[in-house]
Order: structure tokens, then C-alpha cells, then sequence
């Protein structure tokens, strides 16, 4: 029974050796293929790696989180590049792919394939019919602002196309409803107050037409100016917060200016609430009655 044991013993090991000498080899194999990699990019001539200028560092650039990944447009080399990567190491090898782009990390190139330059994606993805624009709002109600699952709703849609054309809908509908006899602004509920203050934590005081389209019936306008009148706590509210030197400033730019009240605000050494600029407005006026 022993000698059985001792058997099964060496047995195991000797696997166990094996798995482990498989696992080295694929570890050298990668660092060939690394290695190859960096010397293909060093010695390529198609694609130059970038200047430090062009990618805002001193150094040479990589695709090191110590540097800064570069944001503006590809090219169409570029682009052609990233098909030919895709073609030769498959879809998921964006860590590999990444080094041959300096400055652009996997998480760009993926998005840059699959929103862009994937087969699957053809002129069906900029076209776009009435019966699609019904499911995509029905399906924006249900989803938010979840693009990449709402993509999957359509074929040879990206989520990028989703949602600029998300974004074109709410600016079509916001300037139907301000055609013909303007209706007179409804006040501002708590719901929808509250409403908007979370929409701006979560997507950040930028996408109004985003935020709009959350908020029936109000346009991207009426969310900032909402924004910036009453709920964001960076903006000076409220009478009797001027100071002696506003008030100076405030009448020095209106003598200068006119009633220009948004410009009087710009060069104002504080930020204020405005509509018209209201704040401006209210104060001035004080101060011409005195």
C-alpha cells in the first residue's frame, strides 16, 4: 500500500512540476511577444510616437499611468492601425494593442473599436428611423443614461450613436415646445428641485440636455438657470449679502456698460445669482432708489 502511495505521490508532483513549467513558458512567450512589441513600435515608421509637447509631459511618452493619456482625435492612420492591430491579436487584447499607440491607453482603444471601427457597426448606426427614435425613448425612460446596454437593443448601433442621438431628440423636443406663444415659466417644484440637484451630483453641472430630458416639460436652459439661481451653494443668494465694494463695482460697471446685466455680472469680482441677472438687477435698483 505504501509503495501505491508513494507512487500517486510522485505522480502528482511530477504534474504539478509540469503546470508549473507550462505556466513559465507562457510567461517567457508573453514577454517575447512584449518585447517584440516595444522593438516593432521603436522601429516603426508609420506612426511616429508623439512629441512630449503633444502629450503635455516632459518625458517621453508611454502608455504608463505616470503619464498623461492623450484625448484628442484619432487619426486616420491611426485608425487604420487599430484595425489591422485588432485583425492580427483579436478583440480583447487591448493591454498589447495599447503599446503601439503612445499616449492612448486599452480603455481608449476599445472604446475607439468598438464605437467606431467595428464591422458590425455600418451606416445603419447614423441612420435612424421614427420607429426607432419611439424605442429609444421608451427605452431612455426605462435605462437613464445606461448607453451601452440600450445599444445592445439595436443592431449595428454603438452606444456613442445611442446617445448623441438621445441627446439630438431632447434638443428637437425642447425647441418645439418653445415655437409659437411662449407660456409663462411654471414654478419650479420641490420634487423637480430635488430632482435636478441629484442629477447634477451624479452627471456633473455640464450635460444640461441630459438633464433636461430627465425633467419633462423643462429645457436645458431652465435647469441651469435653476441651477444657478437657487441650488448651487458656490453662488452668492439672497438681499442684504452685498458688500460696500460690490455695490461700488455694481454702479461703476453700470455707468460704464449700460444695463447689461450678464456682462455687469461676468465682470463683477463675485459670482451672483441671475436670471436677467436678477441679483444685479434687484441691487441696483436699491441702490438707485437711496
Amino acid at each position: 500500500m505504501e509503495g501505491v502511495h508513494d507512487a500517486a505521490m510522485a505522480t502528482a508532483a511530477a504534474s504539478d512540476l509540469g503546470t508549473k513549467r507550462q505556466r513559465i513558458e507562457r510567461l517567457i512567450q508573453r514577454g517575447d511577444r512584449l518585447a517584440n512589441v516595444q522593438q516593432e513600435q521603436q522601429s516603426e515608421t508609420s506612426l511616429k510616437p508623439r512629441t512630449s509637447s503633444s502629450c503635455n509631459s516632459s518625458s517621453t511618452c508611454t502608455t504608463s499611468s505616470v503619464f498623461p493619456v492623450r484625448r484628442s482625435s484619432w487619426t486616420p492612420q491611426e485608425d487604420e492601425k487599430l484595425r489591422k492591430l485588432v485583425r492580427q491579436l483579436g478583440n480583447r487584447n487591448w493591454s498589447e494593442i495599447a503599446l503601439h499607440f503612445p499616449c492612448r491607453d486599452r480603455k481608449r482603444c476599445r472604446e475607439r473599436f468598438v464605437n467606431h471601427l467595428a464591422p458590425s457597426l455600418s451606416s445603419a448606426s447614423s441612420t435612424w428611423s421614427a420607429e426607432d427614435d419611439e424605442k429609444l425613448l421608451q427605452l431612455q425612460r426605462a435605462m437613464k443614461s445606461k448607453w451601452v446596454k440600450m445599444a445592445k437593443e439595436f443592431d449595428g448601433k454603438s452606444a456613442e450613436s445611442v446617445k448623441n442621438r438621445c441627446l439630438m431628440l431632447a434638443r428637437k423636443a425642447a425647441a418645439r415646445s418653445s415655437k409659437g406663444r411662449r407660456a409663462p415659466p411654471q414654478r419650479w417644484t420641490a420634487a423637480e428641485k430635488d430632482k435636478l440637484q441629484a442629477l447634477v451630483v451624479t452627471h456633473g453641472a455640464r450635460n444640461w440636455l441630459f438633464i433636461a430630458s430627465q425633467l419633462p416639460g423643462r429645457t436645458d436652459l431652465q435647469c441651469l438657470q435653476q441651477w444657478y439661481r437657487t441650488l448651487d451653494n458656490k453662488v452668492v443668494k439672497g438681499k442684504g449679502t452685498w458688500r460696500a465694494r460690490e455695490d461700488q463695482v455694481l454702479v461703476e460697471k453700470v455707468a460704464e456698460i449700460g444695463p447689461k446685466w450678464a456682462e455687469v455680472r461676468d465682470r463683477k469680482p463675485v459670482s451672483r445669482a441671475v436670471l436677467k441677472p436678477l441679483g444685479s438687477v434687484d441691487q441696483y435698483g436699491a441702490l438707485d432708489g437711496c
